[in-house]
């Protein structure tokens, strides 16, 4: 009887894991779009005011994928330090 116990548990945690790497790349997927469609944004406006750097698809295309990968992993970052502070903080 010990060892269904013991599967039960293992079913869970891969479950729990599953679930939080699901959440995990939702997560990362959503921050994607709207960091995306903030820089979208800023470069349209850039662009729309005149500055000629904004309007090459080259420097334009490079932003748009770096940028919002770069505030992503930051956000990330930002996320880790807050959840390491608040679960450390005495009662």
């Amino acid at each position: 009887m010990q060892g269904s116990s013991e599967k039960t548990e293992m079913d869970r945690a891969v479950f729990r894991g599953c679930l939080l790497a699901l959440a995990s790349a939702s997560m990362t997927g959503l921050m994607l779009f709207v960091n995306g469609s903030l820089i979208w944004a800023m470069l349209s406006v850039l662009a729309s005011q005149g500055h000629q750097w904004a309007t090459r698809p080259e420097i334009s295309q490079f932003l748009l994928l770096a940028l919002p990968v770069g505030l992503c992993m930051a956000e990330w970052k930002l996320i880790d330090y807050v959840r390491r502070h608040v679960r450390h903080q005495p009662q």
